[in-house]
């Protein structure tokens, strides 16, 4: 695949004819010398210009050209081999897009791209796709430039794995069955994990020695002993209206019981007071004198008499009276007691009654009680059947894993010959520009319990300096181009950015290495360049050198854009398009 031409159906647009060989975007300050910050190489549209090719290759990122640019659509021209294809995309319709004069879908647009320039067909692995492979040769943001293998700052370790070692020419397949067995262990673990905090299991693990046999054994005999009663359960409708008969009659009872208490102690009274008799007769009270030796008239004497006679008549007339309250009371007594043994009858009768049938609520709540066991029965039967299958899974995908493990590491030794060249044709790259530091591409192999299959190394010695970082990039985009592998890709393009922090007497190895690449191998090479980054290169070569430079550079200009008016910017209109924030 190469790049031919970049156009918009608007006149004010800077029409871009890509070539092969090396193709230069130059963006140059209309007057450089000037200190005015607000006039940068900045928002010229050289960054835009890769937006804009990844708009008519696809990309989902569209709001900002839909919300400025609504009556804009770009065309984009390219070749896959010998097949050549125009894609045309209208900002007020991203949704489709016109290829080779067709209307398609865009996500039609990017599986056919993905079969026709990567080989993806509906057996490739998901998580592969057009979208991310092409963005390792046409890096769309800031962020891609950070690292090495980050392209998409929002792509996950998998994918960006996936799609890096795909284009590397390993095994994509060791990759997903790694990580699906790791999703499968944390799976299961997590299916453990959320059966622990239902709020049946807290009352069980939080307590201490815990044992499940034993609770699902007490369980068993509750939900069977509610059952059985649920069975002779019987409802009685008027169940209500009997319990406060029931009430009633026990109110009456207690009642009599209290009124009988009280009459039988009236009685124990009564007794008392029959008990009590006159010891001083008048005969008594004669002898006493006669023994004090005092004479008593016969006057007295006769007086003394009528006294003991009136006694005993009272005497006599009391105890008629008592005996009369008495047999009265004993008379009530029993009548009540007969009336109390009508009543404990009648309450007997309620009470069998109500034992042997129950209320409708009752039997709600028992029903709700025996759902809630069976329930909290099942959630331990699924606990303790759930880790046995836990416990046998576990153990089958460990092996699966350590299988995996050590086929991971027999293929590395299969292909040993081809890492041996995939790490040469980095370390070629790289020693143009650090000759004294080694640098090369290692594949290990990640035996952790994680998701990532390999670990894909690039090292140049001392890369935390300053500028090693872009060369890395630039190195190990140029290895993917040259390897070849799951691709028919030929061009690549590089954003100013990458050249930012190069030390100029790096830029100055890129621009002979990659001139000198691009001629022997057919590829295209694109890039946009800050015109200061040029001229900064004067005071590190010779002046015969910087004007080979120089030429280099003006024999493959495509384009320069400058800030001197909105007309000479890349839309040639001034508008500002948050592309970069989207």
């Amino acid at each position: 695949m190469k790049l031919l031409e970049l156009r918009a159906n608007q006149s004010t647009f800077h029409t871009i004819k890509f070539k092969d060989g090396l193709n230069f975007i130059i963006g140059r300050r209309e007057n450089p010398l000037k200190s005015d910050l607000k006039k940068t190489y900045n928002g010229v549209g050289k960054s835009l210009l890769i937006y804009l090719i990844h708009f008519c290759l696809g990309s989902r990122n569209t709001k900002p050209l839909t919300k400025k640019l609504h009556t804009w659509e770009f065309t984009l021209d390219f070749k896959i081999e010998d097949d050549f294809f125009s894609a045309t995309r209208n900002c007020s319709d991203p949704k489709y897009i016109i290829l080779n004069n067709e209307k398609i879908k865009v996500e039609e647009f990017n599986r056919l791209m993905g079969e026709k320039i990567f080989y993806l067909t509906d057996e490739v692995l998901p998580g592969l796709s057009f979208r991310a492979l092409i963005s390792r040769f046409v890096r769309p943001s800031k962020e891609s430039y950070s690292k090495f293998d980050v392209f998409h700052p929002k792509e996950d370790n998998y994918t960006r794995l996936l799609n890096n070692a795909y284009l590397l020419g390993l095994d994509p397949y060791l990759i997903e069955r790694k990580k699906n067995i790791k999703e499968k262990m944390d799976s299961i673990k997590m299916m453990m994990k959320n059966y622990k905090n239902d709020e049946i299991f807290k009352e069980y693990f939080n307590a201490k020695a815990v044992n499940l046999d034993i609770e699902l054994y007490d369980l068993e005999e509750q939900t069977k002993k509610l059952k059985i009663n649920l069975q002779d359960f019987k409802i009685a409708e008027n169940y209500g209206e009997i319990k406060e008969k029931a009430d009633k009659v026990k109110q009456e009872i207690n009642q009599l019981e209290n009124e009988i208490i009280l009459m039988e102690k009236l009685i124990e009274n009564i007794n008392k007071s029959l008990q009590i008799t006159i010891d001083v007769s008048k005969d008594k009270i004669i002898k006493l004198y006669e023994e004090a030796k005092v004479q008593l008239p016969e006057m007295i004497k006769k007086t003394l008499k009528e006294v003991e006679e009136f006694n005993l008549f009272i005497k006599a007339n009391r105890e008629k009276r008592l005996l009369e309250q008495k047999f009265g009371l004993e008379k009530h007594i029993d009548d009540k007691k007969s009336k109390l043994n009508e009543l404990y009858g009648e309450y007997n009768s309620h009470i069998k009654y109500l034992k042997e049938h129950g209320a409708i609520d009752d039997y709600v709540k028992l029903n709700e009680l025996l759902n809630e066991l069976e329930n909290k029965k099942e959630k331990i039967e699924q606990y303790k059947t759930l880790e046995q299958e836990y416990k046998a899974k576990k153990s089958e995908l460990k092996i699966q894993f350590e299988e995996e493990n050590k086929k991971t590491q027999d293929y590395l030794t299969q292909i040993t010959n081809y890492l041996k060249e995939l790490n040469n044709i980095f370390r070629n790259f790289s020693r143009e520009f650090y000759k004294d530091k080694p640098g090369g591409i290692e594949i290990k192999n990640n035996i952790k319990n994680n998701k990532t299959r390999f670990d894909i190394e690039v090292k140049i010695q001392d890369d935390s300096s300053d500028g090693i970082n872009e060369v890395k990039v630039f190195c190990y985009d140029l290895t993917v181009l040259s390897l070849r592998q799951n691709h028919k890709v030929k061009f690549l393009f590089h954003d100013s950015r990458l050249f930012t922090d190069m030390d100029p007497r790096q830029r100055i190895v890129w621009l002979h290495l990659i001139n000198e690449f691009a001629s022997k191998n057919d590829i295209q090479y694109i890039a946009s360049l800050n015109e200061d980054m040029l001229l900064s290169l004067q005071d590190n070569c010779s002046k015969d050198e910087f004007e080979k430079i120089l030429k280099i550079v003006e024999n493959n200009k495509i384009l320069t854009l400058t800030d001197k008016s909105p007309e000479s910017k890349l839309l040639g209109i001034q508008i500002d398009l948050a592309y970069e924030d989207n």
